[in-house]
């Protein structure tokens, strides 16, 4: 019975690594293949269509106001009394948070702080200029990972925006196929299934050209999802495949729940 249970364990500790390792591959795959176009730039690779760089493109340039109209309406919003009143809202409402989660209602622990942070932003959002685009939760997570140029005076230009949001871009799409894969596998609970979901989006964008054509790419779709374009569509498919991914954890209950 026990060399058995020692069999057992050694298969799974091995079908975990193989695993690992697959998932690694897979998403060097996704992340590779924007990187080989932008380092080809101007030019084209097999199978995928030309591409130019262009720090800014399509929807983009709504974005990127909209980064600048939030840095502006942050200035003028959290410099004075409202940025006090802010700072106190997140202090008291993490030590509730901490409280509430060492007393085991940890669901209220996690949505407590988050409520604060979005009643902060709701205000934010509500004092800057209307951008280009009518969309301001990915604008947000780009003025984020940009801030450190606010913060050291260097003035914010689409040149420089664009390297950290290909690499926010690069992440979430990392983080949709790892989520994938998951899916996958806590669906059927068979690995398999997983890791041939998530090799069937690392090389997406070379099936679009085998099953489509290029002309399934004239709406800018391919750059899109990639991430070239550092728009909104790579983030917001990571949240929504993070949360049915979280959703089909097999200990699934209210914090989860929370999360997702």
């Amino acid at each position: 019975m026990r060399a058995v249970a020692a069999a057992d364990r050694l298969r799974q500790r091995l079908a975990s690594t193989s695993w690992d390792a697959v998932l690694v591959g897979l998403v060097l795959i996704r992340a590779l293949i924007p990187l080989a176009v932008l380092a080809n730039a101007p030019g084209k690779l097999p199978l995928l269509p030309s591409y130019t760089y262009a720090p800014l493109g399509g929807d983009a340039f709504g974005f990127y106001e909209a980064v600048s109209n939030i840095f502006t309406a942050v200035h003028a919003v959290l410099g004075g009394w409202i940025g006090l009143a802010s700072l106190a809202l997140m202090t008291c409402s993490l030590v509730a948070a901490l409280i509430l989660w060492r007393g085991g209602v940890r669901w209220l622990a996690v949505l407590l702080p988050t409520f604060g942070l979005c009643l902060i932003v709701g205000v934010i959002v509500h004092d800057m200029a209307p951008p280009g685009a009518g969309v301001v939760g990915w604008p947000l997570i780009w003025a984020l990972v940009v801030s450190p140029l606010s913060i050291f005076h260097v003035s914010l230009t689409p040149d420089r925006a664009f390297p950290p949001g290909l690499g926010v871009t690069l992440f979430a799409n990392t983080a949709t196929l790892v989520a994938t894969a998951l899916i996958g596998f806590r669906a059927t609970e068979r690995r398999s299934v997983g890791l041939v979901a998530a090799a069937l989006y690392a090389t997406w964008p070379l099936w679009v050209a085998l099953v489509a054509g290029h002309q399934a790419w004239q709406n800018g779709q391919w750059i899109d999802e990639t991430g070239l374009s550092v728009s909104s569509e790579p983030v917001s498919t990571a949240l929504v495949a993070v949360s049915v991914a979280i959703l089909l954890h097999h200990r699934f209950d209210l914090t989860l729940a929370t999360v997702a």
